[in-house]
């Protein structure tokens, strides 16, 4: 069990951003972007102390894994024998399970433009095989934060992290002044508890659709009865172009104010949009999560994320952010 007393938080900053985080659940706290003459403004939501993320279940500024999103009745097959997880959301396990990345004690070393965060998840922990050994890093360079995520295995276990800030750039009540635009032309279809039934759909001609920068007061009018049902985004889009080796290419997301914008640079294969559904209130933040499918080891045709013992696991994203033009 974590005690307030073992929590610290570290620090670094540029000339254009300022970054906190915390050694539990590598949570990142607070991300400050100068704006000049209006001084340094917030850019993602963050909890009013340290110590009341000990409490958060909504999972604010965490790196969470072994798997990011749900898996279906707790269980995948990893081509010999199921493999049992907690079922930590309903009948269903969620984000690497009660006490998964977002919960623990990482260990911390600080330079002057980078906090790395390492941990050992072991043999068993949260029902998952092998002594996995992770490594998170977060940069600042330029107008740029960097999270970098790998990862080794003794043994072959499914790995896919992501990064769980709630972005509202400038600190504004709430996202609906806020405009998305993503390069992906389908999403998941998902079933009414929010898995992946197999297949993906088209956006044209649908709420869903931000190819173009469009308002999130869609989520607001709730045309479609899944964003009505789930009170908001929880999607998977993916992404039209995907280079896993590095994020050195176009931008495939934007979210933007009339005065702020952030760009998004990966090399994940899509991104789980979560517009903060379940905060108090709602949609005070969005959830722009670079990732692999989610569920992915219950779907043979879906990209897999087993970490094969020997090889290493690279979750790079990067976001950039700028005044408005």
């Amino acid at each position: 069990m974590v005690s307030v007393d073992q929590i610290d938080q570290y620090s670094i900053s540029n000339e254009f951003l300022r970054v906190s985080a915390i050694n539990f659940g590598a949570r990142t706290t607070q991300v400050l972007m100068n704006a000049g003459s209006r001084g340094w403004l917030p850019m993602i939501q963050s909890l009013p102390e340290v110590t009341s993320y000990l409490n958060d279940r909504q999972y604010m500024g965490a790196l969470v894994g072994r798997l990011a999103g749900r898996v279906r009745n707790g269980q995948y097959h990893d081509g010999r024998k199921w493999i049992k997880l907690p079922k930590n959301a309903g009948n269903h396990h969620l984000h690497g399970g009660h006490s998964g990345f977002a919960q623990v004690l990482w260990r911390v070393s600080r330079r002057s433009d980078a906090i790395e965060f390492s941990h050992v998840s072991k043999d068993g922990d949260n029902g998952y095989p092998g002594n996995l050994e992770v490594t998170s890093t977060i940069t600042l360079r330029g107008r740029d934060l960097i999270y970098r995520t790998t990862a080794r295995c003794d043994k072959l276990t499914p790995f896919n992290p992501t990064q769980h800030n709630y972005y509202n750039l400038g600190a504004v009540p709430t996202i609906y002044a806020h405009k998305l635009s993503i390069e992906a032309d389908t999403i998941l279809e998902l079933d009414r508890q929010r898995l992946p039934t197999g297949r993906t759909i088209a956006v044209e001609g649908s709420d869903f659709d931000f190819r173009k920068r469009k308002s999130l007061t869609v989520i607001q009018t709730q045309k479609h009865p899944q964003i009505e049902s789930f009170n908001g985004l929880d999607h998977y889009y993916v992404l039209n172009h995907h280079n896993d080796s590095n994020t050195n290419q176009q931008a495939v997301a934007e979210l933007c104010t009339h005065a702020y914008r952030m760009q998004v640079f990966t090399n994940q294969p899509g991104l789980q949009v979560y517009t903060g559904n379940a905060l108090s209130p709602a949609h005070q933040g969005i959830c722009i999560e670079a990732q692999h499918f989610p569920d992915s080891p219950n779907h043979s045709h879906f990209p897999s994320v087993f970490l094969e013992p020997g090889h290493t696991g690279l979750n790079e994203t990067r976001y950039r952010f700028l005044e408005a033009v």
